[in-house]
């Protein structure tokens, strides 16, 4: 049987790049300022706080199984901005609609017009179908760094 832990022990840390570590936080931040007030609170609470959903209920007046979904909505908003924070949106005005909708596009979060266009575009804009591809490879990127958590 393998032993996990020797095996992790045996990798090599890397210390992080002190710019690559401003440059991620600048981002982070500029993503949850993105947020509504409400998914930043409830982030907020529970994320940074430390607050049990219990206690989160009760600074926001609501029950904790509705505190559970609005986080749940709440993460996956702040997982769409920040890739997004990784989008050059000035582009031009031909591409613009596309570059503000790019990652919701690649996670399916669009409705099916603006789906649709953005599909049609990136099909027929080099510029935009690179930005596409260098996106899908850093959410492949970060899948590989930051590994789900055990439960």
């Amino acid at each position: 049987m393998i032993d996990r832990q020797a095996e992790l022990a045996e990798v090599p840390q890397v210390e992080a790049d002190p710019l690559i570590r401003r440059l991620d936080l600048f981002l982070t931040v500029g993503a949850f300022r993105r947020l509504s007030g409400r998914w930043r609170a409830v982030l907020w609470y529970l994320e940074v706080e430390n607050m049990s959903m219990v206690q989160a209920a009760g600074m926001l007046g609501m029950q904790p199984n509705a505190v559970a979904a609005l986080a749940f909505r709440a993460r996956e908003a702040l997982r769409i901005a920040y890739l997004q924070m990784h989008v050059n949106t000035e582009v031009a005005d031909g591409c613009r609609e596309a570059a503000e909708h790019l990652v919701a596009w690649l996670c399916g979060r669009l409705h099916r017009g603006l789906r649709f266009r953005v599909a049609q575009h990136v099909n027929d804009c080099g510029q935009c179908a690179g930005a596409a591809g260098e996106l899908s490879d850093l959410v492949a990127e970060l899948r590989r760094m930051v590994p789900p958590m055990a439960s």
